[in-house]
């Protein structure tokens, strides 16, 4: 049948029903690359683009990389890489050399300063998007190499939180030996990034530690949104807070961000309950497929709660 449509439309129809199948049927992109050469070579970008190495698949995504039959095609197409387990669960590490090209990763610090290290060595930079999941943001970002650190447009790091009182000051108050406080701690990692527009803070507790929600100190946050916002080429800043923070400090944090009274700044609250770690990567999981990241969830739950007036004004 697609032998009788125009070169142009049948190449549409395919990449139409790749894109689509890899969100909800991801066994059927890939029966759909096997039916020919031609169709191989078209599904194949939309096949690799995104990759996500989970718990349940940690070893056979890092032989994946090793695999001769893919790597050179996947490493010209794969884009996307999602590392949602402990990286030292693996047998052996991943073959870098498959993710040359990505320019969006999620995933530990040390992933993303191994994959940093190693475009620069061996690549023009790639990376524009790092979203981190390591408990210091801030020394994370400073493993990148700071050529790598001029290109990124968007970052996503988590607030620390800590069970212990003292630990939490000593990371974040500006009565530590540092001197950084929410302000120098924020404007720290956004001064060391001069490409970034998009900038994302994570709170998040799972009730296993969900101390840490009685010695964080709200009123940090305002300054350290307030910092971030002093960069004016700054396009959105996102506060998403999840697990005991989400069910019980919800109330306060709306008020505070409300008081700071900037459309750049918008607030996530996940509403999906977590109570392991375990739980969050099968969200984000959920999300990755579903083609929804913390810009456009954060976009889409703004725009709910403060639907566009109709009519005149």
């Amino acid at each position: 049948m697609l032998d009788r449509l125009p070169t142009e439309l049948a190449l549409r129809v395919l990449q139409a029903a790749a894109s689509e199948l890899w969100f909800t049927d991801r066994s059927s992109v890939v029966n759909l690359a096997l039916t020919s050469r031609l169709v191989y070579d078209i599904v194949t970008p939309i096949l690799y683009d995104t990759l996500i190495a989970s718990k349940d698949n940690i070893n056979s995504f890092a032989r994946f990389t090793y695999d001769d039959a893919t790597r050179e095609c996947a490493k010209r197409v794969c884009s996307h890489v999602h590392v949602l387990a402990d990286y030292n669960r693996s047998n052996r590490a991943f073959n870098l050399a498959f993710f040359i090209n990505v320019i969006k990763v999620f995933a530990a610090g040390t992933v993303v300063r191994d994959l940093a290290n190693f475009q620069c060595q061996t690549a023009d930079l790639a990376l524009r998007e790092v979203t981190i999941e390591s408990i210091d943001f801030r020394a994370a970002i400073s493993w990148i190499p700071q050529r790598s650190r001029q290109l990124i447009t968007h970052a996503t790091g988590f607030l620390p939180v800590y069970t212990n009182s003292n630990a939490w000051r000593e990371f974040f108050s500006s009565r530590s030996g540092l001197g950084l406080g929410p302000d120098g701690w924020t404007s720290n990692i956004i001064g060391s990034l001069p490409a970034l527009t998009h900038f994302a803070l994570v709170l998040e507790a799972t009730e296993a530690n969900s101390g840490g929600i009685n010695v964080f100190d709200l009123g940090s946050l305002p300054m350290a949104l307030k910092t971030a916002l002093e960069f004016s080429r700054l396009e959105m800043v996102v506060l998403k807070v999840v697990g005991v923070f989400a069910e019980h400090r919800k109330e306060v944090i709306e008020e505070l961000v409300r008081g700071i009274q900037d459309p750049r700044v918008l607030l996530l609250v996940e509403h999906r309950k977590m109570n392991s770690w375990d739980r969050h990567h099968e969200w984000s999981i959920e999300d990755i497929v579903a083609g929804r990241d913390i810009w456009t969830r954060a976009q889409s739950t703004h725009a709910v709660n403060n639907p566009t007036p109709v009519g005149p004004t």
